[in-house]
């Protein structure tokens, strides 16, 4: 009888601290996954909008430079 009542308490000291370990574990590791996670997103959106304004500015370049060429034409 008491060697059942030692075995179910060493239990109980394994598995509690065993417990709280693994929920703080996933807990932490929940959170970091998750913050890795935004940062990647804030950073693809912060290179897609400077890639999206290079091509605006490369837009803008072009049409003033067809304009410059369609006039030069004309003059001819």
């Amino acid at each position: 009888m008491k060697k059942d009542k030692l075995k179910s308490l060493d239990l109980r000291y394994f598995l509690v601290p065993f417990s709280i370990l693994l929920i703080l574990f996933s807990i932490m590791t929940f959170t970091a996954i998750n913050k890795r996670v935004s940062q990647k997103y804030l950073s693809f959106e912060q290179e897609a909008i400077n890639i999206a304004e290079g091509y605006s500015h490369a837009l803008v370049y072009s049409h003033d430079a067809h304009k410059i060429v369609t006039e030069l034409l004309e003059e001819n």
